[in-house]
């Protein structure tokens, strides 16, 4: 049957027609709201360079019980859709939050240590009386 044909992308042979194969149907994997906590706990303090060293990396992997991959791949699509790379005079690379950045840490209740830009600040949905703005 086409039941047992299904591959690993979860379509059977007969072109993903069956909607309990559908990968739209199936739950995401994603992390859990504690490590997202945590992880932009630590983006907050090491923004200007956020890519964790290996220590990081095999700390969190161990408390977490998270994917070598899935922990790369989160910190990869955060610092492309949550951060603006610059280089500074000496060519050396930097990198800025944004604000949809800052707008994570309001929503999951994260203390900002410090002043968000007024720019930025002006591009902000979702605005927190808890952040002062």
């Amino acid at each position: 049957s086409d039941s047992d044909n299904t591959s690993d992308t979860g379509f059977g042979s007969s072109g993903g027609r069956d909607s309990s194969a559908n990968w739209k149907n199936k739950p995401r994997n994603s992390i859990t709201r504690r490590q997202k906590i945590a992880f932009y706990q630590w983006l907050l303090a090491n923004a200007r360079f956020p890519f964790p060293t290996e220590n990081d990396r095999l700390g969190r992997l161990a408390i977490d019980g998270i994917s070598e991959k899935k922990f790369k791949y989160w910190f990869a699509n955060i610092r492309c859709r949550q951060f603006t790379k610059h280089r500074d005079g000496n060519g050396e690379m930097y990198f800025v939050p944004n604000a949809k950045f800052y707008e994570s840490c309001m929503r999951l209740k994260i203390a900002i240590p410090y002043a968000i830009p007024d720019e930025i600040r002006a591009m902000i949905k979702r605005v927190s009386r808890s952040h002062g703005l």
